[in-house]
């Protein structure tokens, strides 16, 4: 009895089994290994500063016990958003940070698939982001673009639903999230603009 062949990517599991283990190998190597993102300890030592009273845009970062030559480069109005991590244990605050980070980027995926290129299957949609270089460094470094492709992709989700208060509070929140880089504002406005939201 013969069967006919599967079309490759047909079954989406081996690609989400993959990458399945590939986060959860990086939430290990940041939770148990000791393992801190480059980019991520400008928020960590800037939250320390600020939380103690401290100006984190002056000297004083450079003495902070999580500084590792990344400076924080962001609004200073921010600086209340980063704030908790100030009270979290490095390794509690960079694994949350991979979880947050990775649903940001699920969701986004998940959004603009659906409204970009709803004939191609997710597991495409997946590996290509992955192997995109920049969000894939973004991911491992701990900048700050899958928390903003993530607001954004709350923007377009937003735009294509009925108006009402969890709508907008999660534009509001995508909102705060896009405060740190301003510019990330004007695509978010277009998109609401275009549906006259």
């Amino acid at each position: 009895m013969s069967s006919e062949p599967q079309a490759f990517g047909a079954d989406p599991k081996p690609y989400y089994l993959a990458v399945a283990a590939l986060v959860l190998l990086e939430f290990l190597r940041r939770a148990f290994l000791g393992y801190v993102p480059d980019d991520f300890t400008a928020y960590l030592a800037a939250a320390d500063v600020f939380v103690a009273g401290e100006h984190p845009y002056g000297s004083a970062i450079f003495d902070a016990a999580r500084y590792n030559g990344k400076v924080y480069n962001y609004l200073p109005g921010t600086l209340w958003f980063i704030a908790p991590l100030a009270w979290l244990p490095t390794a509690a605050a960079v694994a949350l940070d991979w979880i947050a980070r990775v649903a940001a980027v699920g969701f986004a995926l998940r959004v603009f698939a659906r409204r970009i290129a709803p004939d191609i299957k997710f597991q495409f949609v997946l590996l290509i982001a992955l192997f995109h270089e920049p969000l894939t460094v973004d991911l491992l470094f701990g900048n700050f673009t899958s928390y903003l492709m993530g607001a954004f992709a709350v923007t377009v989700w937003a735009a294509h639903r009925e108006d009402g208060w969890g709508t907008r509070a999660a534009v509001f929140a995508a909102g705060l999230v896009l405060a740190f880089k301003p510019f990330w504002v004007l695509g978010a406005l277009y998109v609401l603009a275009s549906k006259r939201r």
